[in-house]
């Protein structure tokens, strides 16, 4: 049985490392191991920061508050 909310957070880590890659960085995803971060991000020296990003990835349903339910 699929568990749908860990493959929505596993695609948007994806997509998070693949903007951080895009941006020169060295990017590990720490699947499965309940850490602090689940992407580390060791950016290059072009990059205005030189310190390894730890990345925690949330995914929630946006709500418009305007819409009605």
């Amino acid at each position: 049985m699929r568990n749908k909310n860990y493959e929505k957070g596993r695609k948007f880590e994806y997509e998070m490392k693949e903007l951080y890659e895009s941006l020169g960085c060295l990017v590990f995803r720490t699947a499965g191991s309940h850490s602090i971060a689940d992407l580390i991000a060791i950016p290059n020296t072009i990059l205005s920061f030189q310190k390894p990003i730890l990345i925690q990835c949330k995914t929630s349903k946006k709500i418009n508050p305007i819409e009605k339910n």
